[in-house]
């Protein structure tokens, strides 16, 4: 199977990639990252078989570049792999993240991966990718407590400052 990823965030790109490709030695991932580098790709090549389209590319929107590949390909499947709130947020704590954290986090927060294929897919032991997942979420949650707050994940108190206690609290129930 031959597959069109268009996603313009080289981590995210290479990630499912490499995640994509390691699943069946049949698939083959071909990543672009840019809407005119997948429309070149798809005018030249109709071997792909399905695209998996990021809807917030630097260079067009990703709603019309669905709508466009729906028209001019009305049989191939397009798989829409978009986040959209504060995405750009996220992306950044993602990617501060150091390397060895951030492939765990995305296999495992992102891709739904279990430990043990996350394992095998990194050839590391399992006891490593747990606790890098363990460092890399925490990591995650010191940079991005501004971003739970505003979107209620953790109380705040009156002042606006974050309520830890509280949440902690709540959670251990």
């Amino acid at each position: 199977m031959r597959v069109l990823l268009v996603d313009d965030h080289p981590l995210i790109l290479s990630a499912l990639q490499a995640v994509i490709e390691g699943l069946d030695e049949g698939v083959t991932v071909v990543g672009v990252d840019s809407a005119a580098k997948a429309r070149a790709m798809l005018a030249q090549d109709r071997s792909f078989e399905l695209v998996l389209l990021d809807l917030w590319l630097g260079d067009a929107d990703g709603f019309e570049v669905l709508a466009e590949l729906r028209q001019t390909y009305p049989t191939l499947p397009v798989v829409v792999i978009s986040a959209t709130e504060r995405h750009s947020d996220v992306v950044r704590a993602v990617d501060a993240l150091p390397i060895d954290f951030r492939m765990v986090v995305i296999l495992a927060d992102l891709q739904e991966f279990s430990y043990k294929e996350i394992a095998d897919i990194l050839d590391i032991p399992v006891g490593t990718v747990m606790s890098r997942l363990f460092r890399g979420r925490r990591l995650l949650e010191k940079s991005l407590l501004d971003y739970a707050a505003e979107t209620g994940h953790v109380p705040t108190r009156q002042d606006g400052s974050i309520d830890l206690q509280s949440f902690r609290s709540r959670r251990s129930r």
